[in-house]
């Protein structure tokens, strides 16, 4: 449905914040894991992430209804040891028993993988 994200540039050991706000069509029937990864752009590396229950573990998408808005926060630490440079924010859904990601679908209908690019960050020096 939407974020918020701040900042866009940090240094390492500082934390990036991310709100997502989901928007269910209708309720899922299988419980799914929120992944927020952190990758670093020249290596594709996972420089950091969040792997969850959506709402802080509270609020599987089993249970989601039809339209409701839910509001999702996730905190990131940027290791003291990053490297300075760019470093891309991806989100995407996950059935963490059969490990599998969802597809990510544009309005259009365009199948854009199993990840969604949100923000690219700079870690500075």
């Amino acid at each position: 449905y939407g974020y918020d994200f701040e900042p866009d540039e940090a240094a390492p050991g500082e934390a990036l914040n991310l709100t997502l706000y989901w928007q269910g069509v209708d309720a899922p029937d299988d419980s799914y894991f929120v992944f927020v990864h952190l990758i670093d752009s020249e290596s594709g590396e996972i420089a950091a992430q969040s792997d969850k229950i959506p709402v802080d573990w509270l609020r599987p998408t089993s249970g989601w209804r039809p339209e409701e808005v839910l509001t999702d926060e996730h905190r990131l630490e940027i290791p003291t040891d990053a490297a300075p440079g760019e470093y891309d924010l991806f989100v995407g859904l996950y059935n963490p028993d059969a490990n599998l990601r969802l597809p990510v679908t544009a309005e259009s209908g365009e199948e854009l993988g199993d990840r969604l690019l949100l923000e690219t960050v700079r870690v500075q020096p």
